[in-house]
């Protein structure tokens, strides 16, 4: 049975289980994505994140995966990606001087800590907030058959 780690890539979680089908090729694998669908929905925005604006904070810790999996992913669409673990780390010199910013956050990165992140960019002068991807990330996951 193949089962995936959740803070992979979509396309490097894609690109591993090509090589083991390949390689094992009566490997039995779920018939439907098994990543995390709140790490999906993260990665796909950082990826329509990273073609609108040249910097985004990705807010979250360093010791996270999927937040680190977010600073990778907008690296390689080409654009900068700062880590905000605090207040204090958002360099407000640097970006008080652009016109557009992106923000995302880990999956487990507090809600309260993102509506202070946008308050201090609100103090540093963004003023116009635009939400893109809100999704709705309930899902109900069953256990596959081969698992009895």
């Amino acid at each position: 049975m193949l089962a995936t780690q959740t803070t992979l890539s979509i396309r490097d979680t894609e690109d591993i289980i090509k090589i083991l089908k390949k390689r094992f090729p009566s490997i039995i694998s779920s018939p439907r994505r098994d990543i995390c669908l709140a790490t999906e929905n993260r990665q796909q925005i950082a990826i329509t994140l990273a073609k609108k604006t040249d910097t985004i904070l990705v807010l979250g810790s360093s010791n996270s995966s999927n937040t680190m999996r977010l600073v990778e992913i907008i690296q390689k669409e080409g654009a900068r990606a700062i880590l905000v673990n605090e207040i204090i780390d958002i360099p407000a010199e640097q970006i008080k001087k652009l016109k557009t910013i992106g923000l995302t956050a880990g999956a487990s990165t507090p809600e309260s800590f993102t509506k202070q992140v946008i308050d201090e960019l609100t103090k540093i002068g963004f003023k116009k907030i635009k939400s893109i991807g809100k999704t709705k990330e309930e899902i109900n996951l069953k256990v596959p058959n081969s698992f009895f």
